[in-house]
């Protein structure tokens, strides 16, 4: 299955997940995603992709984050999408958890020699909303903290 990812419209950085976001400049809103990030930590934000769909945020010891919007034009539902990623043999990419519910699914595993956890948001206006965070496993402790709370801050309108 070739991996979409396409960038989001509306991201917030801020501290931690503990800390007030902020709006971050120059992110256009064309999908509407909202995602909280610790900036101290993945602070390499780089270039806005043309499409305006999506931000990509790197850190200096390995991680990144990507917070996306696509249009969901297949109808895909989360069980389908868990499905198909725990039926896939791209190599390097093994899902070890998945769990979905009605508008909504999460995935961890590894990819390319690091832990990966996404989430999605399959929004009732036909878009699906993603945070993607991967990091080095010798970086475990520090990203199993922040996890959750960045991907719980996944939003749409």
């Amino acid at each position: 299955m070739q991996r979409r990812y396409l960038f989001p419209a509306f991201v917030m950085a801020g501290a931690a997940a503990r800390a007030v976001a902020a709006p971050s400049p120059n992110v256009k809103q064309r999908l509407r995603t909202l995602c909280t990030l610790p900036h101290e930590i993945l602070n390499h934000r780089q270039p806005e992709p043309d499409n305006g769909d999506g931000q990509v945020w790197l850190s200096t010891d390995g991680a990144s984050l990507i917070c996306s919007g696509i249009r969901n034009i297949d109808d895909e539902t989360p069980k389908g999408f868990v499905a198909a990623e725990k039926a896939s043999d791209e190599a390097g990419y093994k899902v070890t958890y998945s769990k979905s519910g009605k508008d909504w699914a999460v995935l961890s595993g590894m990819k390319d020699g690091k832990i990966f956890y996404e989430r999605r948001l399959f929004g009732r206006d036909g878009i699906i909303r993603t945070v993607w965070i991967d990091y080095p496993p010798a970086l475990k402790s520090k990203y199993d903290s922040l996890v959750g709370a960045i991907a719980g801050s996944l939003k749409g309108p």
